[in-house]
């Protein structure tokens, strides 16, 4: 009986030990290592919490416990696991509330819109997104801004609102800027230039694009997760250019250290390696990673990329002479992917597919199925640009809805606002009208004697429409527009407009959107041209003693508008003052 009893209590005190916090052994330890680690895509922190939560959770304050879940949200996000997401968000939430806390709770929705980002959810994670940033205004947190940012900059390139997307990079860079201390959640440098990289290939800024990914590869600590993420898309943007052994040399760079990201991840990394092996003529390294791509897919279902892999890994088996074990295997994949984009619509890899074996029938001679090949990637294709237009046909409208929904709410405002001016003129309009008589009777009395007639003054120039007109009539003329802007922080930029002036052409043109800024509209002007110019200004900035004047330069593109073009020049300003990390061993 005592046996029995003592072995009750054993399993009863091993399951209490198993589901309840234990007492810390000595003091909380600090989150800041996690959170950093995080912040570099290191998801193996989530068993160091989860061993943080078993030992110290119980006995931590209640703003290390707000932090706890603000982190493990984090890591259950990029591990796309949505329960545990919700879980630490509702957690989270309740505990800051009975804290009292107005921050966290913002945090955590940031993560949660980080999620929805992730299942392609776009549309609401830019709601949550837009929230939290109208929220976090009042907040004076600029981590927490910064990150705002830099996420909805993330969803808006997506999202075809990619010029929006660089506003919102600027402003993240400015709030970076800012941050002194980090109390909830750290803010990665590297992690906005690598979105600054996207966005610039989005709108297919290359040059600004490589600019900005070298600079995230630059400052990012080699050895983390976030690393190996930065160069692995930057080798896929190099392959999307066919700029093939520089993709491939960025994938030999790769560190060991890989993210995890749930249980498809790896599956595309290896396809994705597997097709770039192949475009560089090695079908024999490819044809391994294809097969185990095609592994991950099939054990989750994953039908199209599945497809994918099986494409790859035939066209590589074809190459190397197995002729019939590639073409079934390329036939097979056809026809899965001719079902599944059926219903999905998106028939681009598909049409790629018959592309590569009419370019093959071709080079081998066999004109007819070449013929054949060339007949069906036309009708895929076909399919593939009905799907495109109608695609962008849809963000139109949307967009366009959104914007008459603004305007909707921009008319109700005004209009309220007339109604009350106008009832405000009523009341005193009468009594202005006498006052305003007398007063001018006695002014003519007085000075009528001594007055002079003065030519009216001119009213400044506005800047905006000066600046659309030029960006307007570069764009329906074809004619190349580059600007430079200047900066003095300290003193008037009108001291300096003579000096900026010297050397312009006739249709080049000096604007000054504020006390302390000018800029230089160039006409015409080439890639060297502008880059002599800043040289030369930089030069005689520094020979006047003015070392403190800022100078940045810029390409108009088709896309610009005023607010993007000025938020690329103050991105230029803000990188000028961001040290570089030093990599002394070998290039990026």
């Amino acid at each position: 009986m005592v046996t029995l009893l003592r072995a009750s209590l054993g399993l009863m005190l091993l399951w209490l030990s198993s589901t309840l916090p234990v007492l810390a052994n000595g003091p909380i330890p600090s989150l800041d290592s996690v959170d950093l680690a995080i912040s570099n895509m290191d998801t193996s922190q989530g068993d160091v919490l989860d061993d943080y939560w078993s030992k110290h959770y119980a006995q931590a304050p209640p703003d290390w416990q707000m932090r706890w879940h603000l982190l493990r949200c984090e890591v259950a996000h990029m591990e796309s696991d949505g329960a545990e997401v919700q879980r630490q968000v509702s957690e989270g939430k309740a505990l800051a509330a009975r804290a009292g806390n107005t921050v966290v709770p913002l945090y955590l929705s940031l993560c949660e819109s980080r999620y929805q980002y992730s299942q392609l959810n776009l549309e609401v994670a830019l709601a949550m997104q837009d929230d939290v940033i109208n929220q976090a205004i009042d907040q004076n947190d600029p981590a927490l801004l910064a990150l705002a940012y830099t996420d909805r900059a993330i969803t808006r390139s997506d999202s075809s609102y990619v010029a929006r997307a660089i506003d919102d990079l600027t402003l993240a860079l400015r709030q970076a800027e800012l941050v002194k201390h980090a109390p909830w959640q750290s803010v990665s440098l590297p992690q906005i230039y690598f979105v600054f990289g996207r966005t610039f290939y989005y709108l297919e800024n290359y040059a600004r694009a490589d600019e900005s990914i070298k600079q995230a590869i630059q400052l990012v600590d080699p050895d983390t997760p976030l690393a190996w993420f930065i160069r692995f898309n930057y080798a896929n943007v190099l392959s999307s250019q066919e700029r093939l052994q520089e993709a491939q040399h960025q994938l030999d760079r790769l560190n060991d250290n890989p993210p995890h990201f749930g249980k498809f991840y790896r599956g595309y990394v290896e396809l994705f390696r597997a097709e770039l092996l192949l475009q560089l003529n090695r079908p024999q390294e490819a044809i391994p990673l294809a097969r185990r791509a095609a592994m991950d897919f099939a054990r989750v279902d994953l039908t199209a990329p599945y497809a994918k892999a099986l494409i790859i890994e035939g066209q590589s088996n074809v190459m190397l002479g197995n002729r019939e074990q590639g073409w079934a295997k390329i036939e097979q994949a056809q026809t899965l992917l001719a079902e599944v984009e059926e219903n999905r619509g998106d028939w681009g890899y598909l049409a790629k597919s018959w592309r590569w074996a009419a370019r093959y029938h071709h080079q081998q001679g066999n004109d007819t199925d070449a013929y054949l090949a060339m007949e069906q990637y036309a009708k895929v294709y076909a399919r593939f640009l009905e799907k495109q237009q109608s695609d962008q046909l849809a963000q139109q409208q949307q967009k366009l809805s959104q914007e008459v929904d603004r305007h909707r709410q921009r008319l109700v405002s005004s209009s309220e606002a007339q109604f009350q001016l106008e009832q405000s003129l009523l009341m005193w309009r009468g009594s202005t009208v006498v006052l305003g008589l007398i007063v001018m009777g006695v002014f003519i009395w007085r000075f009528w004697p001594v007055t002079h007639n003065k030519a009216a003054e001119t009213p400044p120039e506005d800047w905006r429409e000066h600046l659309v007109q030029l960006m307007n009539l570069s764009r329906q003329n074809e004619r190349p527009l580059s600007v430079i802007l200047a900066r003095d922080t300290d003193h008037p930029i009108s001291r300096l407009v003579a000096q900026l002036e010297r050397d312009l052409r006739p249709s080049d043109r000096v604007l000054q959107p504020d006390r302390h800024t000018a800029l230089l509209l160039l006409d015409q002007a080439t890639e060297g041209e502008l880059a002599w110019r800043l040289a030369s200004l930089t030069d005689l900035m520094r020979n006047s003693g003015r070392t403190d004047v800022m100078l940045a330069k810029a390409r108009v593109h088709g896309f610009d508008d005023p607010e993007s073009l000025l938020s690329r020049l103050e991105y230029e300003l803000i990188s000028q003052s961001i040290p570089s990390r030093s990599d002394p061993q070998s290039g990026v």
